[in-house]
C-alpha cells in the first residue's frame, strides 16, 4: 500500500537560502529512488521560511530504507542548523474512497 510523507519545515531567520538548497537536493534524490511514486517540494507564498515536502512511495518498508538511508540521515543532521524545530514529518495512507451516496 502506498505510504505518504508530509513535512512542514520553517528555516532558522536568514538560513532560508541554505534550507532551500538543502532540500531541493533531498528531492532530488527521493525522485531517483525507484521506489518514489511522487516527491514535490512547495514554498509558502506567505511565509518564505516555510516548506512542505510531500512524498509518496510503494510501500512503508520503502519509505522507511529511504528515511535510513545514509543521504537522508545527513540532511537530518545537518537540518539542526537549518531549521528552527523538528522535522514535522507526518506519514498517512490513502483511503479507498467510498462510494457516492453511501454514508461511510
Amino acid at each position: 500500500m502506498t505510504a505518504t510523507n508530509i513535512a512542514f519545515l520553517r528555516a532558522r531567520p536568514g538560513r532560508e537560502p541554505w534550507l532551500d538548497q538543502a532540500l531541493h537536493t533531498l528531492v532530488a534524490l527521493s525522485r531517483g529512488n525507484p521506489d518514489c511514486q511522487l516527491a514535490n517540494l512547495h514554498r509558502s507564498d506567505e511565509d518564505p521560511a516555510l516548506w512542505l515536502l510531500y512524498e509518496n512511495w510503494t510501500t512503508q518498508e520503502a519509505l522507511w530504507r529511504h528515511l535510513g538511508s545514509p543521504d537522508v540521515q545527513s540532511f537530518v543532521r545537518q537540518s539542526a542548523s537549518l531549521l528552527e524545530s523538528d522535522l514535522g514529518l507526518r506519514g498517512f495512507r490513502l483511503q479507498p474512497a467510498s462510494p457516492i451516496g453511501l454514508a461511510a
